[in-house]
């Protein structure tokens, strides 16, 4: 096996980070995501880099004493329903699949929402009516990722576009292919 077991711990790290990034940047998507290949017998710096990422979340929900019930919560949902996905046992070609995500998400956008009444009801102090700017700032980011789902479904027209797709991101694995 090319990857052992320190290799998937740093898989599953860099899986939590690449899950969590894509639903706020959902850019670089595919049905694809090949397993990095190892130069020198090493994983690329990102995955090496990922576990900090955890590292920041763990300390947010530690530090955040007033929201912390909501925190745990949220990213506990988001933890749980994605552990099994993650690459610590391996199955699969992929390193990582958005596919996954879709009940996990649920976590994340609970947290979203529990924002946006934190600060309509005032407990975030960012002066005056920012709850009125919310309000236009999720309508607009609202309508910036359904242009960005509806210029996705192209690439998911039809089997053969969808794998081209992943072909041009990850021609290395001809796996894509079969």
């Amino acid at each position: 096996n090319l990857y052992g077991f320190g290799d998937r711990v740093f898989f599953a790290f860099y899986g939590v980070q690449f899950y969590f990034v894509k639903l706020l940047l959902p850019f670089g998507l595919s049905a694809f995501h090949a397993f990095p290949l190892k130069t020198g017998g090493s994983l690329p710096a990102q995955f090496y880099a990922s576990p900090v990422f955890s590292l920041i979340l763990v300390a947010i929900v530690y530090f955040a004493k007033s929201f912390r019930k909501e925190l745990i919560f949220g990213f506990g949902f988001f933890f749980i329903n994605i552990a099994l996905v993650i690459q610590i046992i391996p199955f699969g070609e992929t390193v990582v699949a958005e596919r996954y995500t879709y009940l996990s998400y649920i976590g994340l956008f609970y947290l979203i929402a529990q924002f946006y009444i934190w600060v309509v009801d005032g407990k975030f102090s960012f002066g005056k009516n920012w709850g009125n700017a919310m309000r236009y700032i999720y309508i607009g980011v609202g309508l910036f990722f359904a242009v960005l789902a509806f210029n996705q479904t192209r690439t998911w027209e039809n089997g053969l576009t969808m794998f081209k797709d992943a072909y041009k991101k990850y021609p290395y694995n001809l796996s894509v292919l079969s």
